[in-house]
């Protein structure tokens, strides 16, 4: 808390508002409806949340 006080009274950092429905970490620390994680997931290009496996030669 003291240190993000502290840059914003110095102005080195600047806080913006974000809309609960655009805020991306909430993909890391929520459990979300699958419809809402993939809106996040896309928002940072991770592509799908649900899809196939990944094929490996590993024996």
């Amino acid at each position: 808390y003291h240190f993000v006080r502290t840059h914003v009274k110095n102005g080195t950092f600047e806080l913006q508002y974000c809309p609960t429905e655009d805020n991306v970490a909430d993909a890391f620390t929520k459990a979300l409806p699958r419809p809402r994680l993939q809106k996040l997931h896309a928002l940072m290009d991770l592509g799908s949340a649900c899809g196939g496996v990944l094929n490996s030669d590993v024996t």
